[in-house]
């Protein structure tokens, strides 16, 4: 790890949180549009019998992106 301040690394890793989840969500979107792509979403409606449906549900994208840390105690 470079030699960098902590306050500034922190912030800095904050945005790059948000740009890593704003990509995931992009990228989300691109396979809800697919026509050939595989999503949960086109899996259940096949499993229920809808045939041919392809690509996702674009007004159900959730992107979450955390920090796991361990614990200094």
């Amino acid at each position: 790890m470079p030699n960098v301040k902590p306050k500034y690394f922190k912030y800095t890793f904050l945005f790059h949180l948000q740009e890593i989840a704003e990509h995931l969500a992009a990228k989300a979107q691109e396979v809800g549009r697919s026509g050939a792509g595989r999503s949960p979403f086109s899996d259940a409606a096949l499993s229920v019998g809808y045939l041919g449906f392809s690509g996702g549900k674009l007004d159900d994208i959730a992107v979450v992106v955390s920090i796991v840390r361990t614990s200094e105690i």
